[in-house]
């Protein structure tokens, strides 16, 4: 058993990668991709400004991340680097993904679910809620490598 040591706050969501590493999310707004033979922190992933409730890991080694803070980030964990951000004016808690169609869902603490297209560089959204809008708001879309 090896403990892996690092945030500083309590620790929500946690995913298994390829290569023997880990990802973690945290109350301390960062993600940790962990070295599970060495326990080391390979990368700290910031950008959050809330503590972060979920993670997905796609095919491609790609993140998404919800948070606390009123986003979704899209994360290249390679570099560490934010992919692309979508803010809303409620947390977002849970994300499920069908990378078969390129999109995904997430729950907000305000009882809504929203829809969103994975693109290759970015999140895209155009979701009306009923009689309601959710307001949704794409941040950035930067070209990282990958």
């Amino acid at each position: 058993m090896r403990v892996l040591e690092g945030h500083t706050g309590p620790v929500d969501y946690v995913v298994l990668l390829r290569d023997r590493q880990a990802l973690s999310a945290s109350r301390d707004h960062t993600l940790r991709l962990w070295d599970l033979a060495t326990g080391a922190t390979l990368r700290l992933l910031k950008g959050h400004s809330g503590g972060v409730s979920y993670i997905v890991l796609l095919r491609d080694g790609r993140a998404l991340s919800a948070s606390a803070d009123n986003t979704l980030r899209l994360w290249n964990t390679d570099t560490g680097d934010t992919i692309s951000v979508v803010a809303a004016d409620e947390k977002f808690n849970v994300i499920a993904v069908d990378e078969a169609l390129n999109a995904g869902l997430a729950g907000t603490t305000g009882g809504r679910v929203v829809f969103f297209e994975i693109g290759e560089r970015c999140l895209q959204h155009d979701l009306r809620m009923g009689r309601e809008f959710l307001n949704l708001s794409t941040r950035h879309c930067h070209v990282h490598p990958r």
